[in-house]
């Protein structure tokens, strides 16, 4: 009986530690995507980071454009405070490890915005946070809406979506909901739309 508790317990402190670890490395180690090597090609060259936020320019001069270690950082980074968005909010570590894998992981592995994401997601966890001394976790959740913003130009969206729901009816959140898919939907037309612009010019130089 001790021996199964004993084998059992060890079991358990294993899988807590290696699936993180083994989630951390396929984040931050992303091969399987194209994106992992552009970014490579930015960090490691001298190209013009006018696609960038100033704080990952300021990550890769503090890197001496190190690819391993800028991924760490933004990668790692953004996976450890996914992760501590998790505990805050409680959710059993099965259910947010399903959740992780099935429907973000290969979004989060290669997306710079995933550390935006992140923030955002800590910032909610810690407005829906309640207890006695709620005004406090309040502030620093709004203070992580706000920051999340010099992490990727589209969390200006997130945020005020973040906001505009933790202060809305059930009724005004599914109007918001509707809203939020039609500008998401919006916003990839006219992406794609300068996306396919911008090529044809460079084609026809």
């Amino acid at each position: 009986m001790n021996f199964m508790s004993l084998n059992g317990s060890a079991v358990s402190r294993c899988s807590v530690t290696s699936i993180p670890t083994s989630l951390a490395f396929f984040v931050i180690f992303a091969f399987y995507d194209s994106d992992y090597f552009h970014y490579k090609e930015v960090v490691e060259s001298n190209w013009e980071y006018a696609h960038l936020e100033d704080v990952y320019i300021n990550i890769i001069d503090f890197t001496n454009r190190n690819y391993t270690l800028f991924r760490t950082i933004v990668w790692g980074g953004a996976f450890c405070i996914f992760v501590a968005a998790i505990n805050k909010l409680r959710l059993k570590q099965d259910l947010a490890t399903f959740i992780f894998v099935a429907v973000v992981i290969t979004k989060f592995s290669y997306a710079r915005i995933s550390l935006g994401f992140a923030i955002i997601l800590l910032g909610l966890a810690f407005l829906t946070y309640k207890n006695k001394f709620a005004l406090l976790p309040s502030i620093f959740g709004l203070s992580l809406l706000y920051v999340s913003v010099f992490f990727h130009r589209s969390m200006v969206f997130g945020a005020v979506v973040a906001i505009a729901a933790l202060l809305s009816t059930k009724v005004n959140k599914t109007v918001l909901v509707i809203i939020a898919l039609v500008v998401i939907a919006l916003s990839g037309i006219i992406k794609n739309l300068a996306l396919e612009t911008y090529m044809m010019e460079m084609l026809t130089e």
